[in-house]
């Protein structure tokens, strides 16, 4: 049996119809326990974390504002039916947070005032622009700026974020690699420092497929070097697809799980 702690229903909508289309394929693929979670970037309450974002103007802050389009109440209330019901496997629910560190007063207050399960904390901005929006990221990062800065931006808000310490998981940890740009130095002693950290932190890490079958990166999950380390330092992981289609539900979590259990001794 296996978990899918990182399922999105942004395009599916907020009623039992869709959630049972997760439900049905996460049962098919032997899963007994999912988490649905959903972006802050699609609630107006959060409007405030993406200021910076916005001020880039252009096509980055076109995405965003065309996202963010709803209360996060229809959320809430959507959860508050579905947790009445009867379901086959475990469901937990909670949020997806965009971490800025210039914001994290603004994150701590928001995070006090729903009751969500769960949330998870993601990286997935440097200098405040989307690092991973094809057609768009380009312009605003990855052909201007080298990966080596990319890289340690990048891994220096992962540590910001873990700092933070008001997340339960931190979402795909080593997706910056999903473009398949990568540093001109050693890495190693990066998931070194993050797994000691994660672990003295007592963070959950997700290993997350979605790079591999979104954006067709070689690594189903974690990189295996990255992975070793946080074993090494026994940090509790999570496996996700982040699935944003019910298709998608249980996603080569089969072989993250095994990738998890493995003996790197």
């Amino acid at each position: 049996m296996y978990k899918d702690m990182h399922i999105h229903l942004e395009n599916c909508g907020y009623h039992k119809k869709a959630l049972l289309q997760i439900v049905k394929q996460a049962c098919s693929m032997a899963i007994d326990e999912i988490g649905i979670v959903e972006h802050t970037h699609r609630f107006n309450e959060f409007k405030p974390l993406y200021r910076d974002v916005l001020a880039l103007g252009g096509p980055m802050s076109e995405f965003y504002l065309n996202k963010q389009t709803i209360s996060i109440s229809a959320y809430l209330g959507f959860i508050e039916e579905m947790k009445k019901e009867q379901w086959p496997i475990k469901i937990n629910y909670g949020l997806e947070i965009c971490y800025f560190p210039q914001f994290e007063e603004f994150l701590y207050e928001q995070m006090h005032n729903y009751p969500f399960d769960f949330y998870i904390g993601s990286v997935h901005h440097i200098d405040n622009a989307a690092f991973d929006l094809k057609g768009i990221s380009e312009a605003y990062l990855w052909s201007v700026i080298s990966s080596d800065e990319i890289y340690n931006k990048y891994y220096r808000l992962v540590e910001a974020l873990l700092r933070f310490g008001q997340f339960e998981v931190v979402g795909h940890i080593d997706t910056i690699k999903l473009f398949n740009y990568y540093p001109t130095y050693d890495l190693k002693p990066t998931y070194e420092k993050l797994a000691k950290l994660a672990k003295r932190q007592l963070m959950i890490v997700e290993n997350n497929s979605g790079a591999h079958y979104r954006y067709h990166h070689k690594d189903i999950g974690i990189n295996q070097e990255f992975l070793r380390e946080l074993i090494k330092q026994q940090v509790k992981i999570h496996t996700a697809s982040d699935a944003h289609y019910p298709r998608d539900v249980g996603k080569y979590v089969d072989e993250l799980s095994e990738l998890t259990d493995k003996d790197f001794t």
